[in-house]
């Protein structure tokens, strides 16, 4: 008599290399490093991944890809909150390393008085080290303007939370991009935000339906005031910070 292999996550007796019920592959033995490095492998870099696919979707059509995703057609598209911190953490594990470049390149720019050198490092400091959690907070700040200057459209706040989630993840590609080719050259720093800004709007104006004037007129004063106020957070709180501990 042939004993049937059950899967370990839910007991359900496997008929093929995956659980019909929930999905987890078929697996022999102890977990190896082998395994753990080909799992990665295929979820990320095989042509026909999902992750491959939200990618190209997010790029070429934002605002369709999320709504496709809202309406429920969810199999083929990558997680919104994972592919929000995959991004980002590939992000900031550039910035770590060639992150200098870039911020030399900001403070030349500035030509900044020697009177506030000490409280512009301080700055340029907090903001490289707290990046993970100011990028969560900037999320919820855009949601709130869009759901404000967007009454009409038929997504709720959490669903445009979600939407920025992947947008998000797209700004981080980007950026993680435009790091790596200002190492080559810094004149594509110049280009860097306009381009992370052309983006935002272009895939606010897909995601709300209105190609109009005063719709990318809407588009960009979100992401000018949401910028605005998040801007304000980190220097009000920086300067508290600074004139109390400081």
């Amino acid at each position: 008599m042939v004993t049937m292999e059950k899967c370990l996550n839910c007991n359900t007796e496997f008929t093929v290399n995956y659980c019909n019920n929930c999905g987890q592959k078929r697996t022999r033995g102890d977990l190896t490093i082998k395994m753990v490095f080909s799992d990665f492998i295929e979820s990320v870099f095989l042509f026909d991944s999902s992750l491959h696919k939200t990618l190209i979707g997010l790029l070429l059509k934002p605002g369709k890809t999320v709504q496709s995703f809202l309406e429920g057609k969810r199999k083929k598209y990558f997680p919104p909150f994972q592919f929000f911190l995959l991004f980002m953490t590939i992000y900031l594990l550039i910035l770590a390393f060639f992150g200098d470049t870039y911020f030399e390149y900001v403070e030349s720019g500035l030509q900044l008085e020697s009177d506030n050198i000490s409280e512009d490092i301080f700055l340029e400091n907090f903001v490289r080290k707290n990046l993970n959690i100011l990028y969560f907070i900037f999320v919820p700040i855009l949601a709130f303007f869009i759901n404000l200057f967007y009454k009409k459209i038929k997504f709720n706040y959490a669903e445009i939370l979600l939407f920025l989630l992947y947008v998000m993840g797209i700004m981080f590609f980007l950026s993680s991009i435009m790091l790596l080719l200002g190492q080559i050259n810094t004149i594509v720093f110049t280009v860097k935000s306009l381009i992370g800004l052309g983006y935002l709007i272009f895939a606010i104006v897909q995601f709300t339906n209105t190609s109009s004037f005063w719709g990318i007129t809407k588009a960009l004063l979100t992401v000018v005031l949401s910028y605005t106020i998040f801007a304000l957070i980190i220097l009000v709180f920086v300067s508290f910070y600074i004139e109390i501990f400081v």
